[in-house]
């Protein structure tokens, strides 16, 4: 007997955890799994977000960014002395100067991750940048493009 209430107990939290997994899958679905490096006030990267497409806003973290407010999306290649630098900057301005270090060497040492989309907005008359990595960041560019300007 209590073999059986052991088993169930188990069964029930594999069914419940199988139950999130979906929902969390469901959930993004429909967005852009990216490499948060930095830039939005208050969030800090590196990490792994979903920018989903909220009707008139982006969404990643909790955050609303209205489409309107948008200023730019571009992706900025970078060679491998270029990376470096462009690494650094990411870096720093995620991080300070270790970060600058950090990123520098990463940047450098990493020729597959050739490339960051930049995303500029404004708020309160102050304008933002987000940067955003990944493996497959060229096809995610036009993903995000058709994202920012379906409103």
């Amino acid at each position: 007997m209590k073999l059986f209430f052991i088993l169930l107990i188990i069964s029930i939290f594999f069914i419940y955890w199988f139950y999130l997994s979906i929902k969390k899958h469901l959930a993004n679905r429909d967005a852009i799994k990216f490499s948060y490096l930095g830039g939005y006030p208050g969030i800090k990267g590196p990490k792994v977000v979903f920018l989903r497409d909220s009707g008139s806003y982006l969404e990643f973290e909790g955050v609303k960014i209205p489409k309107a407010s948008i200023i730019d999306v571009k992706l900025v290649p970078r060679s491998a002395v270029g990376g470096a630098l462009a690494g650094a900057a990411v870096g720093a301005l995620v991080a300070g100067p270790v970060g600058a270090l950090v990123g520098g060497a990463a940047a450098a040492g990493s020729p597959g991750a050739n490339n960051v989309i930049q995303l500029s907005y404004s708020k309160n008359d102050t304008n933002y940048e987000l940067f955003f990595t990944g493996p497959n960041i060229l096809n995610q560019y036009p993903l995000l493009q058709g994202m920012v300007h379906r409103r």
